[in-house]
């Protein structure tokens, strides 16, 4: 049995099982709940967009008062097809939760919403604990990408540069040569 209250407003709330942390959960499909309009119910999201449809959630409620919205639902731990995630109850392993609720805090009927009014959570649900926060794959390869460019195209032939370029210049930089103080502070950040 769950209960999800979002204090500030009367929104529509939603709540999710998807093992890759995002709704799309990359075209597998997530299992969430959502409290809109008063009702609760249960949809089978594989893409982006709003969900359509959806199950009634048998005995659950979606209370939205100027003050709160508040979704109370009961669900098998174990997932009785192929569009629904189980929920992993072996004391040790924690089911990846995903959450959304409306933009502007106070729109009751289910609509998009933004990236700072949703999220993730790993959950230990047998304790109740909550456990690392879900990182975004794509996001992460995306920096990634920008710092190998950032080091492979900019700093580590810098360093060589100034190295190749430099050597006849007077000076210290940290207690040697100018350009080879230079040349292995530029290689050293271009490594890290």
């Amino acid at each position: 049995t769950f209960t999800a209250t979002l204090t500030g407003g009367s929104s529509w709330l939603a709540i999710g099982v998807s093992p890759a942390g995002k709704m799309s959960n990359g075209g597998k499909g997530s299992d969430i709940i959502i409290c809109s309009d008063g009702v609760v119910k249960r949809y089978w999201v594989t893409s982006y967009d709003k969900p359509s449809g959806g199950t009634a959630v048998t005995g659950a409620t979606c209370t939205q008062s100027s003050s709160e919205t508040v979704m109370k639902f009961t669900r098998n731990a174990a997932a009785s097809g192929d569009k629904e995630h189980p929920l992993l109850l072996d004391g040790t392993s924690e089911t990846q939760l995903i959450w959304a609720y409306s933009s502007d805090g106070n729109t009751k009927s289910l609509a998009k919403h933004s990236t700072s009014t949703r999220g993730t959570k790993k959950v230990n649900i047998k304790t109740g604990t909550a456990g690392s926060a879900s990182v975004d794959v794509a996001f992460t390869m995306f920096l990634h990408g920008i710092f190998m460019a950032l080091a492979w195209a900019i700093l580590l032939p810098s360093g060589v540069l100034v190295a190749h370029y430099e050597r006849n210049k007077d000076g210290k930089f940290m207690g040697v040569k100018w350009w080879f103080g230079y040349h292995r502070t530029i290689q050293y950040v271009g490594w890290f």
